[in-house]
């Protein structure tokens, strides 16, 4: 598996990158920029508290964990929004969901 360097010098060749040309440096720097911001996007927790995801939509959750000592340990499941505007858990029920995420983008 590549790096997230390695892709996004990947990326970069593909959208038109010429490591041959000295001048196309600034190009290149662009390129793995943009992908790196791209990686960051794809891997962010939105909080509950701020967004909900569009009904129906299987997102990944994270899932506090009951009587924990340890901040910000928590379980992942996979859920949605039902239509009753409740969250319909996968794996994991009766706990309190706090952030959400993409599972596969387009």
């Amino acid at each position: 598996m590549e790096t997230i360097k390695e892709a996004a010098m990947t990326a970069a060749t593909k959208a038109g990158y010429r490591p041959k040309i000295a001048s196309d440096e600034i190009g290149r720097t662009v390129y793995e920029c943009g992908f790196k911001k791209g990686v960051e996007f794809a891997q962010q927790w939105i909080s509950v508290k701020e967004e909900l995801p569009n009904q129906y939509k299987k997102v990944l959750v994270k899932i506090a964990l009951l009587n924990c000592t340890k901040e910000n340990e928590f379980d992942f499941s996979v859920a949605m929004i039902a239509h009753t505007g409740d969250w319909d858990v996968f794996f994991g029920k009766d706990r309190p969901i706090t952030h959400w995420r993409e599972i596969e983008l387009k």
